[in-house]
């Protein structure tokens, strides 16, 4: 996937939930031109964060429990950064 795609689907999208573990970030991300129940999902490594890919995924997973709320922002800080050049 190029940089331009990547950025149109951050832009477009929202933060749907995320997963940590297995020494990945794994950011599901929700578009509008997505069909019901398909996301975007950014996989990140856990170490220094870099992209490692972008897929569509159909599956929801079940994500973190209510205390992991306060990594949102830095989650969401994390894809909007992707939208600056390198």
């Amino acid at each position: 996937m190029i940089q331009e795609e990547i950025k149109h689907i951050i832009l477009k999208g929202k933060l749907s939930g995320y997963s940590i573990g297995g020494g990945f970030l794994q950011v599901q991300w929700t578009s509008p031109e997505l069909e019901q129940g398909e996301f975007w999902l950014f996989k990140f490594t856990s170490a220094d964060n870099k992209l490692v890919s972008v897929s569509k995924i159909n599956t929801r997973y079940v994500y973190t429990r209510r205390q992991a709320r306060k990594y949102v922002p830095m989650i969401e800080d994390l894809v909007i950064n992707l939208l600056k050049p390198n």
